[in-house]
């Protein structure tokens, strides 16, 4: 919230219509700013038009201080056959950075491989699910994606297996 407080000007009463535009104009910058920032992310939440997934994945229950999912839910599974996919379609073909959100648990698997599918074939970032989650983490350094990026989770190892969001920037 931006809060405006104004004093009146007594010796030159145009000081104050100088200062509004300023603080105006200060205003704005910060509104296109904010949204071009907006316009280049692309967030895909588990659930939305654009996921899909095989075998059974289920809403992640709240763990007291340890849940902080994107979003209303994320959703986990235990079955090492199970997957999860993201297809996003892109605004332009370029270079882009991938991040993954999941919340944050003990009880995760330490070792979630996230497949990329980019221009130049697949490649697998393996994550640890017990570490960093309630926040954004980055799957690798940049991509370069044609118009469309996927990104699939498939389970292995031992403990839950998240899907929550991911992100393009």
């Amino acid at each position: 919230m931006i809060e405006i407080f104004f004093s009146p000007a007594k010796k030159n009463p145009s000081i104050p219509g100088k200062t509004l535009a300023i603080v105006l104009a200060l205003i704005f910058s910060i509104f296109q700013s904010t949204n071009a920032a907006a316009a280049n992310e692309l967030i895909l939440d588990n659930g939305e038009a654009g996921t899909s997934f095989t075998e059974k994945w289920k809403p992640w229950n709240s763990r007291g201080n340890e849940d902080n999912p994107y979003g209303k839910n994320s959703l986990y599974t235990y079955s090492a056959r199970a997957t999860y996919t993201y297809n996003l379609d892109l605004p332009s073909a370029g270079e882009y950075q991938v991040f993954a959100w999941w919340p944050a648990s003990s009880v995760h698997s330490d070792s979630v491989p996230y497949e990329i599918t980019h221009q130049n074939g697949t490649s697998t970032v393996t994550v640890n699910q017990q570490e960093n989650g309630g926040q954004w983490n980055q799957l690798g350094a940049t991509w370069n994606f044609d118009k469309t990026a996927t990104i699939t989770i498939r389970p292995k190892g031992v403990g839950t297996v998240i899907a929550d969001a991911i992100m393009l920037v």
